[in-house]
């Protein structure tokens, strides 16, 4: 699997996207994605990300849901990957602006989904991908890297802009590594 940038332009990491079969259930998501030193591939995917957030709160009457999420394991930001935690993720977020749709969350208006890629799969050969846990760990904790922590306070903060917003940091795997390890400075 490459080591590169997925989502190089705006169409590609900035999608408003419907609920199959019911074109009034959207939701966004952007993807952001780092290197395996931990760096951003694009830091105009953060801003981008950042001038999306604003403008769906000023939109907003009740306030929106945002999402950051990092993925695990075996997993990285290619749209063209059919399954893994990106098709899983688009599922999940669609999931919540169903509920929003039919009034389960009185909370939200609408649900920003941000997508924090980083190389978890280096290899789709069967044994060989079970060999990458180790290395593949080790990138993990790069990419917990001050980047990283850019982008979740500056997410967090760009959504407390509207006192209605709620920002919920979600890591699968080797991805709540990455949250653990990003997040745990400012929670000593």
């Amino acid at each position: 699997v490459s080591h590169q940038l997925y989502n190089e332009e705006p169409s590609e990491y900035l999608l408003t996207e419907s609920a199959p079969g019911d074109p009034s259930i959207e939701y966004d998501l952007a993807i952001i994605e780092f290197d395996d030193q931990g760096a951003f591939w694009k830091v105009e995917q953060l801003e981008d990300t950042l001038e999306l957030i604003r403008r769906r709160n000023a939109e907003s009457e009740r306030g929106i849901l945002v999402l950051p999420y990092a993925h695990g394991w075996k997993n990285n930001a290619d749209p063209e990957q059919q399954t893994g935690d990106l098709p899983k993720f688009r599922r999940n977020l669609w999931s919540i602006a169903k509920r929003i749709k039919d009034g389960e969350n009185g909370r939200a208006d609408r649900v920003v989904g941000v997508y924090l890629g980083w190389r978890g799969a280096t290899s789709r050969l069967p044994v060989q991908e079970q060999l990458t846990f180790w290395d593949r760990r080790a990138t993990a904790e790069r990419v917990a890297s001050l980047a990283m922590r850019e982008t979740l306070f500056r997410l967090m903060g760009v959504t407390q802009e509207n006192p209605g917003s709620k920002c919920y940091i979600v890591g699968h795997s080797m991805g709540g590594l990455v949250i653990g390890k990003t997040l745990s400075p400012s929670l000593m």
